[in-house]
């Protein structure tokens, strides 16, 4: 009898031993995904602090993906209304969205006739109560048209102090071509309102005491009259910038945040058609990270 005892403990101790280093990764693998989403999710607010439409088109990929998640513990006809649900939610929802938000302004270019020399070109943006904020853009040397845009630090509202452009002191001149503000979809800047010839007049003027703004030939020339940077003020008020977008091209662009928002929702929410889309089960993730 103690023979028997001698050996069923051990083996009793064997079963305990792998349950509860399952339960271990279970927990420590759920901490890490738990973790990382909420991280992951912070650092994408603040990538998006002045970006409500890439705000709501990261709400409509965690929908999608939240959807998928919880339809996978149904029967197939009740997953597959579900996500018909969520996917006829979103399409709503961002419609109605778009209608009711304007684009965010949140950049502005300068295009030059060209550029002599390496030159570091200044943006300054003033807020009220708060510190100012900078960006510098480097361009490089070019015979032909250069287009400097500025990412700016904060989208256009309201009507606020003119934005600030330092030139690079050498070349003294600078023969400028248009003005643009424009907006940006996933990283990439898509003009709006576009000032050109005499219109640049319009929005656009400079310190008179130690730089000219002038008309010639078809382009606004700016030159220092001393040894300063040439300065070029930039209006920022929200309303006149607004009033020279055209409607066509506002009707664009959010029609391509809304092909954006319910494509890659669509995507995910029946990624069980795309093989290329499926993600790792809980058990490959726990054996990665336990291997």
């Amino acid at each position: 009898m103690r023979r028997l005892d001698s050996i069923q403990t051990p083996i009793a101790m064997d079963e305990i031993r792998p349950a509860a280093k399952k339960a271990a990764d279970g927990i420590g693998s759920s901490l890490l995904i738990g973790l990382t989403t909420f991280f992951g999710i912070e650092l994408a607010l603040i990538l998006t602090r002045q970006r409500p439409f890439h705000r709501f088109w990261l709400a409509c990929l965690l929908a999608s993906a939240l959807c998928c998640y919880l339809a996978s513990t149904f029967s197939p006809g009740i997953r597959k209304k579900i996500r018909r649900g969520v996917f006829v939610s979103i399409l709503v929802s961002a419609g109605l969205f778009l209608w009711h938000n304007r684009l965010p302004v949140t950049s502005v270019s300068v295009t030059l006739r060209s550029i002599a020399g390496p030159t570091d070109f200044l943006l300054r943006q003033f807020f009220p109560g708060r510190r100012d904020c900078f960006k510098t853009v480097h361009g490089a040397p070019s015979r032909q048209a250069v287009t400097i845009a500025f990412s700016l630090p904060a989208a256009v509202r309201g009507h606020r102090r003119a934005l600030e452009i330092y030139f690079g002191r050498a070349p003294k001149s600078y023969d400028i071509l248009k003005i643009s503000f424009g907006t940006r979809v996933l990283g990439r800047t898509i003009p709006l309102a576009a000032f050109r010839g005499a219109d640049i007049l319009q929005v656009a003027g400079t310190p008179k005491t130690s730089n000219r703004f002038t008309l010639v030939g078809g382009a606004a020339r700016l030159a220092s009259k001393g040894h300063v940077r040439p300065t070029l003020n930039i209006a920022s008020d929200e309303n006149f910038i607004r009033r020279n977008i055209p409607a066509s091209r506002v009707y664009v662009v959010k029609l391509l945040w809304f092909l954006l928002c319910t494509g890659f929702a669509g995507l995910i929410i029946w990624h069980h058609k795309l093989t290329w889309l499926k993600i790792p089960r809980k058990e490959a993730l726990i054996a990665y990270l336990t291997g």
